[in-house]
């Protein structure tokens, strides 16, 4: 199962990096209206799930403190 969150980190770093710079050029009020944002959603519900199932807690950083 570790193997499987490894593998969706960089995924999810991407997405964070997407929604960091959509949200910096000011055309969004919200972090979540930018349109990479529903893309990091998922895969930060499916990475939370699996450490959830895996650990008995999340351990990756929401997107909220990411951007």
């Amino acid at each position: 199962m570790d193997a499987v969150i490894s593998a969706l980190i960089p995924f999810y770093e991407a997405y964070l990096t997407e929604v960091a710079k959509e949200f910096q050029t000011g055309e969004y009020e919200a972090y979540h209206k930018c349109p990479s944002y529903s893309g990091a959603k998922a895969i930060q519900q499916a990475i939370w799930l699996l450490e959830i199932y895996y650990w008995g807690e999340t351990k990756t950083i929401s997107i909220e403190r990411a951007v």
